[in-house]
């Protein structure tokens, strides 16, 4: 019997949710997600744009048709190719003794830019 009122215990708090209300209010076309690395040597630099949604929406929202470019303190400057999808990559060989930035513009016009930062190399892997 105690196993029994246990187990239905279990059952009946497992089914009681609540409705979350998120307190941030959100703009209509979402904040834009920059997800990716750069990478200064072997290897593809891959970023992935998206927007946030509501929280009962499953499906990423891509961003497209932005030009994103990889820039210089010393007025170098790379453009990563839109692969479709919200996807923007290219192959980089950078100078370690310079800093660089990503520079972001929206199909809708918009600028993003992050701080400079200096190149680090990531130790061999054994």
């Amino acid at each position: 019997m105690k196993k029994t009122f246990y187990f239905l215990m279990v059952i009946l708090s497992a089914g009681c949710k609540e409705k979350y209300d998120s307190p941030v209010i959100s703009p209509q076309t979402g904040y834009l997600v920059v997800e990716g690395n750069i990478n200064s040597g072997n290897g593809t630099t891959l970023i992935r744009l998206s927007r946030t949604t509501k929280l009962d929406n499953r499906n990423l929202i891509a961003e497209p048709g932005a030009l994103l470019k990889v820039e210089g303190d010393d007025n170098s400057s790379y453009n990563l190719t839109d692969n479709g999808s919200g996807l923007y990559s290219a192959n980089l060989v950078l100078n370690p003794a310079v800093k660089y930035r990503l520079n972001i513009t929206t199909s809708n016009g918009k600028k993003y830019l992050s701080d400079f930062t200096s190149v680090t190399n990531s130790p061999p892997i054994d």
